[in-house]
């Protein structure tokens, strides 16, 4: 027996894809409350109350694939689903691939669950597919919850928000935004193809990743950012709440200062003459395993190409904007968000690039 969660009401809204151009906060707000809307959250009691089985394409079923049995209706696991229902077990999706029984995952979830005092569920849906299927103890909050309360308190310590860039990955349920705000941090150039200080909030409601909020940069000539590691604050949503929201308000008060100190490390990148083609850097890079082999090979192509002002790649700054160009073609949101972040570190520790780049020579 299902019981509901009141969390959000099912409706017939389905969620649009983003695009990553710029946003204003009430537009932002208007997706996300509607998509809020359009998720509704119940409690089963046991997992052989959901149904699950695997059903082949035909007249009643769009397409193969494991289906639950929701209010009368058969409801398509997304690989969301698959994913939370296998960690609640310790196991992989892959995993069931190595069974030619198809029924293999449902059966060994059932068994397992079973068998666990703890073995209440919460199944998220939206009326036509599963999206996930949680820990009882997990804490439902979408990011409607945060984002009003984050706008706000953004405005009032940091000052008018300019833009916000929101993405989506589509196959996990994954969300972040970007919060641009203040002014170029580079006066040196034209502000269009300068940096702006960005805050960042990730998160899925289905269990795909911890909420985290993060403090960075941003580039809006081509929507680059990259954030600063040690002011990355998560939350699992199995713990209590209060710490992370209050950690991420009090980074939200250094914005001024790492503002400054940004301005400061990117004014000297500006100025520093590359020693080697930058290529050949990328490779170093590589090959001191602090960026993937994915990540090096779209730098290298960029590198070939001028700058988005027309100029030959000449500087560490222009290096550093063609990696965290280079990040946003990495397969998934978090493959990029982790390049960015660590494309961040090496040119923002004491030494930067030259340290990285002749260490253990």
């Amino acid at each position: 027996m299902s019981k509901k969660v009141p969390v959000g009401r099912k409706t017939n809204l389905l969620w649009e894809k983003f695009d990553r151009g710029l946003k204003n906060t009430d537009e932002v707000i208007d997706l996300f409350k509607r998509r809020h809307e359009s998720r509704t959250t119940l409690f089963y009691d046991k997992v052989v109350d959901l149904g699950i089985r695997w059903l082949d394409q035909g007249p009643s079923h769009s397409a193969s694939g494991y289906y639950a049995r929701i209010d009368g209706v058969d409801m398509l696991l997304t690989p969301n689903a698959i994913s939370t229902g296998s960690r609640l077990i310790k196991a992989t999706p892959k995993f069931w691939d190595q069974f030619p029984d198809k029924n293999a995952f449902p059966t060994t979830l059932s068994h397992i669950m079973a068998n666990r005092e703890d073995g209440g569920l919460l199944v998220r849906h939206d009326g036509i597919r599963v999206n996930a299927i949680l820990h009882q103890d997990y804490v439902i909050k979408d990011m409607i919850d945060f984002i009003n309360v984050f706008f706000e308190y953004l405005q009032d310590n940091v000052g008018e928000i300019s833009g916000i860039s929101v993405r989506e990955d589509g196959d996990n349920d994954i969300y972040s935004l970007l919060v641009m705000m203040g002014d170029n941090l580079l006066p040196e150039i034209k502000s269009e193809f300068g940096q702006h200080m960005m805050w960042s909030i990730r998160m899925s409601e289905t269990g795909a990743v911890d909420t985290q909020t993060m403090m960075g940069i941003f580039r809006t000539i081509c929507l680059n950012s990259a954030t600063r590691i040690n002011k990355n604050t998560s939350w699992n949503h199995r713990a209590e709440w209060d710490n992370f929201w209050q950690r991420s308000l009090e980074n939200i008060k250094e914005f001024s200062y790492y503002a400054d100190q940004f301005g400061k490390i990117f004014s000297t990148l500006l100025k520093a003459k590359l020693e080697l083609p930058a290529s050949d850097l990328i490779r170093a890079l590589y090959d001191k395993e602090l960026i993937a082999k994915k990540h090096m090979e779209f730098a290298i192509d960029l590198s070939n190409q001028p700058t988005e002002d027309g100029r030959v790649v000449e500087t560490q700054y222009d290096l550093f904007n063609i990696l965290t160009q280079a990040a946003q073609e990495l397969p998934t949101l978090i493959a990029h968000e982790r390049a960015a972040a660590n494309t961040m570190e090496i040119f923002t520790i004491p030494g930067g690039l030259e340290r990285v780049c002749n260490r253990n020579r």
